[in-house]
């Protein structure tokens, strides 16, 4: 019986990261009575898939962050996919490179977080704009970019913690 709590204990410890994610998208459509946040606000699920890319890229797997795009659509209203394809392109372009960001201070690891936001953003931008068949504004697209870059400590310190209360990766 112990060994069977054992490995349930580390299924669900294995868990945190994928848990911890889902939290950040769904904190990120709750309607919190701000006028016109919604469009701006910070994309704090690319800013999870961004670290766990960075740090442990096992802890996230593709299938999970393509579950998380389409939670993430389907809670905000956008096309079903197109945050998927966003956080799944993040998270390739990370994994390529993870060595350069891997045992870095935090403010580089900031600063490239910084650097790789900006195509994210451009990306969703475009995508807005082929799937609705507009030119979308493109104020609030700066504003949420610029939120979403000074948000991301607070979300490293959240998956920190979550980080630390994982088994070593073998």
């Amino acid at each position: 019986m112990t060994g069977e709590l054992l490995r349930l204990k580390d299924g669900l410890v294995a868990l945190l990261p994928v848990a911890a994610s889902l939290m950040v998208v769904l904190v990120s459509s709750v309607p919190f009575g701000v006028p016109y946040l919604g469009p701006v606000m910070p994309s704090f699920a690319v800013a999870a898939v961004y670290y766990w890319a960075a740090r442990r890229p096992a802890a996230l797997p593709l299938p999970a962050t393509f579950a998380l795009g389409l939670v993430q659509d389907s809670l905000v209203g956008s096309a079903l996919g197109q945050s998927a394809v966003i956080l799944l392109a993040v998270q390739a372009i990370v994994g390529t490179q993870r060595r350069l960001l891997m045992a870095k201070p935090f403010h580089v690891f900031w600063f490239g977080f910084a650097c790789l936001v900006p195509a994210a953003a451009l990306l969703h931008w475009v995508l807005d704009a082929v799937l609705e068949g507009g030119i979308p504004p493109v104020v609030p697209a700066l504003v949420q970019l610029f939120l979403t870059i000074v948000a991301f400590p607070a979300v490293a310190w959240l998956m920190a913690r979550i980080e630390h209360a994982l088994p070593e990766p073998a």
